[in-house]
Order: C-alpha cells, then structure tokens, then sequence
C-alpha cells in the first residue's frame, strides 16, 4: 500500500505539496511521505534488513562494496589495524618530504594528519559504537567508513569509494606528488 500511496505522489509539483503537507498532516499522509522518501531514489530502494547497497557506478568508484557485520572484536582488530598502517605509512612518508608544519599523531583511536599550508588538516578516527572509521577531510569533509570483510576494505556508502583511495588522491594533489595509501 504504501509504494502505491508514493507513486501516486511521484511527480515533482505533487512531491512539493506532499512535503508542504506533511508536517500538519494525518498519520496516513505522513506514511505515505515515508514511502516516497524511500522509493524516490535508487539508492535507497531495497529491503530495510539487507546490508548490502548497490553503488552508483563510476570511474572513481569501480567497486560495489557490501557493508559487513562485524563483532566488536572483529571490527577492534580490522579498524586497530587500517589506523596503525595508516599511521606508520604517514609517519615514513613524513619523514622522506620536506613538508613544512608536516606532522602526525596517534592517540587513543584518534589520527590527526597536519599537512601544513598545502593540505590543511585531517583528522581520522575509530567509532566503536558505530564500528565505522570516520573522516575529516580539509577538502571533501566529512565522511563515515564501513568494512566490507570479503574485500578488506574501508567505503563510504555514499560515494562507493575506498578510505585508501580517497586518501590517496586528496594528498597527492595537496602535495603535488603521487601516492598511493596501503589501506583499502
């Protein structure tokens, strides 16, 4: 019933007046709003128990990730281990580039990467509860990172892209030079 009641508001100028409605609306109206909310975009259009999400494809963005479940151990010893690779990949790339301001730290689930004037800085941390890894990022902002265990990689499931690679480009066109992050 309610994919019925959202298509009958499907169109652009209904879709305006639906929103309009809604915040003095029957609880009948504010069901049907759900479902159009839900059915509206691609993206969003799959079961509410699966924990996969189709990616919209790009050049950027070649893989389709699939959200993982992951206990609290497991998602301690994957998220303890991209951070720790992470860390010591930025340290020895420190060390080789004579970057002013240049500096990382290291502390309690926290990484902050300081790339002075030419990159700002960004700070990547741990969320246990969330079991992600979030990101904050001086030029795309801020992002949240699933674990795709079949794959061994860390996604944004808004862009379908990879921590790793995501790092990769914003540094390397920071710094003017080419790397590549060994985290996915």
């Amino acid at each position: 019933m309610h994919t019925q009641i959202a298509r009958m508001f499907a169109s652009t100028g209904a879709r305006r007046a639906m929103v309009a409605m809604v915040s003095r609306a029957s609880p009948l109206t504010r069901i049907a709003h759900t479902a159009l909310r839900a059915t509206s975009s691609p993206m969003h259009q799959r079961s509410p128990l699966s924990t996969t999400r189709s990616l919209q494809q790009s050049p950027t963005t070649p893989n389709t990730y699939t959200m993982s479940t992951l206990g609290e151990a497991k998602y301690h010893e994957v998220s303890t281990q991209a951070m720790e690779s992470l860390t010591e990949f930025l340290e020895d790339m420190g060390d080789e580039m004579d970057i002013t301001d240049y500096d990382i730290e290291y502390t309690s689930g926290v990484l902050t990467l300081r790339l002075g004037e030419k990159g700002g800085t960004y700070v990547i941390n741990k969320q246990p509860p969330n079991k992600q890894i979030w990101l904050s990022s001086p030029f795309s902002g801020p992002e949240r990172y699933d674990y795709d265990v079949e794959k061994g990689a860390w996604f944004c499931r808004h862009s379908g892209e990879s921590l790793g690679t995501l790092l990769g480009r914003e540094i390397s066109q920071a710094l003017g030079v080419s790397i590549e992050v060994p985290i996915k």
